[in-house]
């Protein structure tokens, strides 16, 4: 089957929606296999200075009472 349509398109019997769709086919196919294959990314948003950024707000220090 693909043998046959490349003998078609070297022949010139191909319409030019034939080969848009083949190309859009194979960038498609392109972009799937690259996000397949591709590692991984880990992205660290923050400088991590020591600032934990809890969003518990601190204990109030008891007064003593005497």
């Amino acid at each position: 089957m693909i043998k046959d349509y490349i003998s078609k398109v070297e022949e010139g019997k191909c319409s030019a929606k034939e080969i848009k769709l083949i190309a859009i086919c194979l960038i498609l196919i392109g972009i799937i296999i690259g996000m397949i294959l591709s590692p991984a990314r880990v992205f660290t948003f923050g400088s991590f200075n020591g600032n934990t950024g809890s969003l518990t707000t601190p204990d109030l220090k008891k007064k003593k009472t005497t």
